[in-house]
């Protein structure tokens, strides 16, 4: 059976389960893989740090305590995202995420400042669900920049509160993914999707217990 030659590099880099390589293999477009083959050597770990910390320094030089989380979008969130919206992988806005936890709404609006003052930023993706929340209670800044090393990161910018919200939405968010998936694939394949998210709320739980210890910083 063909496999595609990016598969194994994915495998060994960890951003894939050798138990989904026929699931990505048999459905996710070749040009999403080679993507993320070839960004694995650019958005490190340490390029991820080196982006957080210049943040941090950006927003403690205001003197607002804050917590900050970054991540790299994974590949299946990348891929049914393009199916989505109908684009291509290099169109995402978000391959770079970054959550930025304050203790008040005031906060969160001078973060948004200082953000848009410090960096470019793509105006037409800035959504503010702290005013306009979403049907569910969803709050938060949406907003996205172009960081100094000149990458594009999406940022998220609201209370614990209203993080905590989002947190208890993730099973239903991920029930939606489900059904997005089932649009465009045999349900066969159930089985790989059900694992991959069922790991990720696994993690998304575990984090949630980890945040409840750590002091805002």
């Amino acid at each position: 059976m063909y496999q595609n030659k990016y598969i194994p590099i994915l495998i060994s880099k960890s951003l894939i389960k050798s138990n989904d390589r026929f699931f990505l293999n048999d459905n996710i477009d070749s040009s999403i893989l080679e993507y993320f083959a070839r960004m694995e050597h650019v958005i490190t770990k340490d390029f991820l740090q080196r982006i957080k910390q210049e943040l941090q320094e950006k927003i403690k030089k205001a003197g607002i305590k804050c917590r900050i989380f970054i991540r790299k979008k994974t590949i299946l969130s990348s891929w049914v995202k393009t199916l989505k919206k109908q684009i291509k992988v290099e169109e995402l806005n978000d391959l770079i995420g970054v959550r930025i936890i304050v203790d008040s709404i005031k906060n969160c609006y001078s973060i948004l400042e200082i953000l848009h003052t410090s960096y470019i930023r793509l105006y037409k993706y800035f959504k503010d669900y702290i005013r306009r929340p979403k049907d569910n209670g969803y709050q938060s800044i949406h907003t996205v920049i172009i960081g100094s090393l000149l990458q594009k990161i999406e940022v998220q910018i609201r209370t614990k509160a209203m993080d905590e919200v989002a947190e208890l939405g993730h099973a239903s968010h991920y029930h939606y993914k489900i059904s997005q998936l089932l649009h465009v694939l045999n349900n066969s394949y159930m089985p790989a999707i059900q694992r991959v998210l069922t790991t990720l709320g696994i993690f998304q739980q575990k984090e949630i217990k980890l945040r409840g210890r750590m002091p805002l910083r």
